[in-house]
């Protein structure tokens, strides 16, 4: 739960929104150690990643990356933090978001690989028989097949 989300006409705008659109890193941290939500976006679908690339803020943006924040993440007009920091002409930004959105489109592929294979591992295979011994071994009645 965000605590700092403060309501507004445009919807929920948050401090750690304002911290970052001002620059002000400790802030950041701060908030950041409080536990808000490093993803939590405002209606427009801009979230605290975002906000940081429109200004260039490269040590903010790793404080949040560091956080957890999403770099795939898509505003309401379909933009991501990287394509907002190209947009506004942030190199070192936009370098660092690469990795970070490569790094995590690889880790979600695991994830993805490693649940397929398991999915795949355990189909059609019949682990017990309804008395509880293993299918795979005699009917000694334990896990050693019976001498």
């Amino acid at each position: 739960m965000n605590v700092c989300a403060q309501k507004s006409e445009g919807g929920a705008v948050t401090a750690l929104l304002l911290a970052i659109r001002c620059g002000r890193d400790e802030e950041v941290e701060r908030l950041l150690a409080a536990g808000v939500d490093v993803n939590l976006a405002d209606a427009d679908g801009l979230t605290p990643l975002m906000a940081s690339a429109m200004d260039g803020y490269v040590m903010i943006a790793r404080l949040l990356l560091g956080a957890g924040a999403d770099p795939r993440v898509r505003s309401k007009w379909g933009m991501t933090a990287l394509a907002i920091a190209d947009c506004f002409g942030h190199s070192a930004l936009v370098a660092l978001l690469e990795e970070r959105t490569r790094d995590a489109g690889a880790l979600k592929g695991l994830q993805s690989s490693a649940k397929d294979s398991y999915d795949n591992s355990t189909q059609g295979k019949s682990s017990n028989k309804r008395d509880g011994s293993s299918s795979s071994h005699s009917e000694g009645g334990g896990p050693y097949p019976s001498q």
